[in-house]
């Protein structure tokens, strides 16, 4: 059976090869980029991405997204968005 969970998003403005670096220091977070954003529109944008208990609280995410979100802007780095997704299915997670 599918159990829900939540995935946390943290949009950022960076250079794709201080990526690295960023995933040492904020060890529980998985970094990707992409050129073209299809909300945010074209160029190259970073994200932070974690997934959490679908049983977790939403201060937790919150609080663990704003967390993540100072310690980039403390790198003078620009965050666009802060995103929390429910994962009610997704096929590739589910156990037969």
């Amino acid at each position: 059976m599918f159990k829900p969970y939540y995935e946390c998003h943290v949009t950022f403005m960076s250079q794709p090869t201080l990526l690295s670096e960023i995933a040492r220091e904020l060890k529980k977070w998985k970094t990707s980029a992409i050129d073209g954003d299809p909300l945010l529109g074209d160029g190259v944008k970073c994200y932070l991405t974690r997934h959490y208990s679908g049983d977790e609280s939403r201060e937790i995410l919150h609080a663990d997204m704003d967390h993540a979100a100072q310690r980039l802007k403390s790198r003078s780095l620009e965050v666009l968005r802060h995103k929390i997704e429910l994962v009610v299915w997704d096929s590739r997670a589910a156990v037969s």
